[in-house]
């Protein structure tokens, strides 16, 4: 399937297959948890964000 990325600066793009995706990340908890922590932060980040433009 193709997908169409808009990046802002360059960047690389690699196309992982999910099944690979899964299999790593159930094999390897210190990824797994690298990987969530990341998540945790961007999604944190976009709360912090959205909350300080709705205050104003």
């Amino acid at each position: 399937m193709r997908t169409d990325i808009i990046a802002h600066e360059d960047s690389e793009v690699i196309v992982i297959p999910a099944k690979i995706l899964r299999e790593m990340l159930n094999s390897d908890h210190e990824l797994n948890m690298n990987l969530m922590i990341g998540l945790f932060e961007q999604l944190y980040d976009q709360f912090l964000e959205f909350c300080s433009l709705s205050a104003s």
